[in-house]
């Protein structure tokens, strides 16, 4: 649920990086949280199902570039979100690969100072 939460507290947050576990906990509540507003949105309107989807948006991609860019990836990657179904798998391939250590290599983290152990 924590996950969840943080997803939203740095909705706006395109820097960083998000762990395998951060972004399946996140997804996973999100899929829960998207049932129920849908089920809810049946008994009245489908205007909640689609505040919610919009609302949500930002927040997903911004966890999938922070996802991606953990995993060693182009960020760009992400655009591939734009094709619903296969778009949809080929990110799942790149989400489910571990992350990858910083360091001065990586030009997404050349603000960050590398670890302490880090070789290159």
């Amino acid at each position: 649920m924590n996950e969840y939460i943080n997803m939203w507290k740095n909705f706006a947050d395109f820097s960083g990086r998000a762990n395998v576990r951060d972004y399946w906990m996140a997804f996973l509540f999100h899929v829960i949280v998207s049932i129920v507003v849908i089920f809810v949105a049946n008994s009245t309107t489908m205007v909640l199902g689609s505040i919610y989807s919009l609302a949500s948006f930002v927040p997903y991609v911004s966890l999938g570039v922070r996802r991606l860019r953990d995993a060693g990836q182009n960020v760009n990657l992400i655009l591939w979100m734009l094709l619903p179904c296969p778009g949809f798998f080929i990110l799942i391939f790149y989400y489910l690969k571990p992350s990858v250590p910083s360091g001065p290599s990586d030009p997404s983290d050349w603000n960050n100072p590398p670890p302490s152990n880090w070789n290159p």
